[in-house]
């Protein structure tokens, strides 16, 4: 390892304080301060620093003290929790030392750097924390990320994951730090990510492909902090280039369609999660280039406009993602959280393009969104302090997100609705031979095996329905809106495209759309053909040649609704109040009307069946699938087939 000088090093001399404490004297900390930008990337470096923290932007509310004091204490327990032994074998204890502990150890060491780094943080040139900082980088170098290892596991994270979190670093101790010790360091970058125009490589050289999509975003992101920070301009010019194939439109695989659709994985649905990424990424990367002359084009900026308008908007709901976009994401932990990338990416693109439009759909997100506080969950000072100004500014009128919205993404089999009279929406998930029925990976969605079936989301005045632990604790073979084979499914099973299942549809107007699917499943035990028919304020269900396999066990969920602790319910079968038992499963006989009546606003929900039908009910707790002290209440409806070519038909009326 080449000989590592810290100019902090060199021009700190010390001094202890009346509280035993050790102080860096002023010249170091000027050293810091008055970091001279001396060239283009040397502005993008600053500019980098200005996203992850943006400490020019810090005041003296009480939130961005609460922000750093969460910091400081993050900061703090990491450090506590280094291994520090002079022989050490790790420097974090994980549960498992595989290619994600590579990326979590370097995103500690990225905290403690940022507080060594950050004039509002009490660690500030601590140069006991720093001397940690640099000898755990030195210890990752040689230990677990270089260019001797095997990499083993996932690209992801030697590609992506690991070298975002190394820049990240290296910007943030870019002015004490000697430059070959950078140029030295990033070495093993340029081994792992050779080509900003590919990736999954790391693990598989046979495994390369052209990168598409959010993974393209990151990728360059990747390259051009490494090539900023190597002074490297034909390496940041070329990695910057590989993001104009992320504009076009596309007509397969990954990437944006004219119909708004998104793409990932080659057949997911993925606006909500991998979507997110890019474009938080790509208004990351509009600012960090913004004032130099690697800024983006116009054409490219209008694209992004459309993609807000077209792709974004539809899909969020009371300020949040829904649920149907979202992939395999959908079962972490605070998955509501993600539609804060979008907030937060309109919010930067607004201040990069002054644009007037983008600062009133954010302040109507902001608002509209009584979940969390969105501000309250950033941690950048920059973020905050843009965020509070569109807040504050009382010129900025919110916009009128009710308008009636009806569209279907044909590209990823999803649809869209929005009813302003009854104040409601409605989000359609489907699956066929382009689109898979559900994504599994890395432990996530193992079983969202129907959530592609047919699955119909009924957004109202319950903001918590889809979120608040609904997916640990839903039962996976009873979504609303399948029909379903209650045979026993292995975890992660069918992760594939529906490929004799297909998807048609058509939009009238704003207020009415026909859309059908023939469902072929899974385990190739039952098929069917439904309908879909939005008419304005409800919603008509109908399914006809039902066919299955001797001594299945077919249901057609009606209704699976999440009922809160808060709220009360009362449930009316035929117009008369029914008291279910918890857990207590319930059938009735020529039920033409049910009725969840909620003493919410804009919370009840009626059903009608256009012909009598023996329905099942029940009123069912469910615990958790990770940890049993999670519960959460359901009521379930639904209708059992025992005969072939069986047909039904309903309507939902949201009150």
């Amino acid at each position: 390892m080449k000989k590592l000088v810290l100019l902090s090093m060199m021009l700190a001399t010390f001094s202890m304080s009346a509280n035993n404490k050790v102080i860096l004297n002023l010249e170091a900390k000027q050293n810091v301060e008055n970091f001279v930008k001396k060239d283009n990337f040397e502005k993008i470096i600053d500019q980098w620093k200005d996203i992850l923290i943006g400490y020019k932007y810090f005041d003296d509310s009480t939130q961005m003290k609460d922000l750093q004091k969460k910091q400081d204490e993050k900061t703090l327990k990491i450090w506590n929790s280094l291994n520090k032994e002079e022989n050490r074998k790790y420097l974090w204890e994980f549960k498992n030392y595989d290619s994600a502990s590579i990326t979590k150890s370097y995103r500690n060491i990225e905290v403690l750097a940022i507080s060594v780094m950050n004039p509002k943080s009490k660690y500030y040139l601590n140069q006991a924390l720093l001397n940690d900082v640099i000898a755990a980088l030195n210890w990752m170098k040689e230990n677990r990320y270089n260019e001797k290892i095997k990499a083993d596991g996932n690209w992801w994270d030697y590609e992506i994951g690991t070298p975002r979190a190394i820049n990240d670093i290296f910007v943030m101790l870019y002015p004490v730090l000697e430059k070959e010790y950078i140029k030295d360091y990033l070495k093993v970058i340029t081994h792992f990510v050779p080509d900003a125009n590919k990736n999954r490589g790391s693990v598989n050289p046979n495994l390369v492909v052209e990168a598409t999509g959010a993974n393209q975003i990151d990728i360059s992101k990747v390259k051009i902090l490494q090539s900023a920070l190597l002074k490297d301009e034909k390496g940041l010019i070329y990695a910057k280039n590989c993001l104009n194939k992320v504009f076009p439109f596309v007509e397969k695989g990954d990437g944006f369609y004219k119909d708004g659709s998104f793409i990932q994985h080659d057949s997911v649905a993925y606006t909500g999660a991998y979507g997110n990424v890019l474009i938080d990424g790509l208004s990351q990367l509009m600012t960090l280039l913004e004032n130099t002359k690697y800024n983006f084009g116009k054409a490219n900026v209008e694209r992004i406009d459309f993609w807000i308008k077209e792709a974004f908007s539809p899909i969020m709901y009371q300020g949040l993602t829904m649920s149907m976009v979202k992939g395999r994401s959908i079962t972490r932990k605070k998955v509501y959280l993600s539609s804060s990338e979008i907030v937060r990416a309109i919010i930067r693109l607004a201040d990069v393009e002054n644009n007037v439009y983008y600062k009133q759909l954010a302040k109507s997100y902001i608002q509209s969104n009584t979940l969390y506080d969105y501000i309250e969950n950033l941690n950048s000072y920059r973020d905050i302090y843009l965020a509070k100004k569109i807040m504050q500014d009382k010129k900025i009128k919110a916009l009128d997100l009710s308008e009636n919205i009806l569209k279907f993404y044909k590209n990823m089999d999803r649809v869209v609705y929005k009813n302003k009279k009854n104040n409601f929406a409605i989000g359609l998930s489907m699956s066929s031979n382009k689109i898979k029925y559900y994504e599994a990976m890395n432990g996530e969605n193992e079983r969202g095996w129907y959530t592609g079936d047919g699955m119909l989301y009924l957004y109202n005045g319950d903001i918590r329905q889809f979120n608040d632990e609904f997916w640990s604790t839903v039962d996976p073979y009873r979504l609303p809106g399948i029909t379903v084979d209650k045979a026993k499914r292995e975890d992660a099973s069918g992760s594939v495209e529906a490929k004799n299942s297909s998807v048609s549809g058509k939009v009238i107007n704003n207020k009415k759309g026909i859309f059908k699917m023939h469902i072929s499943n899974y385990l190739g035990t039952l098929i069917l053909d439904k309908k879909w028919t939005i008419l304005n304020n409800k919603i008509r269900v109908e399914a006809k040649n039902i066919k299955f396999k001797k001594n299945s066990i077919i249901e057609s969920i009606i209704e699976n609704r999440k009922l809160n602790d808060d709220t009360n319910y009362i449930i009316y079968i035929n117009n008369k109040e029914i008291n279910l038992n918890e857990n207590e499963q319930r059938s009735y006989a020529d039920v033409k009307e049910v009725l969840l009546k909620s003493d919410k606003k804009n919370e009840t929900i009626k059903y009608v069946f256009k012909k009598p039908q023996k329905i099942y009910v029940m009123l069912e707790k469910r615990c958790s699938q990770s940890d049993k002290k999670i519960k959460r209440k359901y009521f379930t409806m639904w209708l059992r087939h025992e005969k072939q070519n069986d047909t039904f038909e309903y309507e939902i009326y949201p009150l």
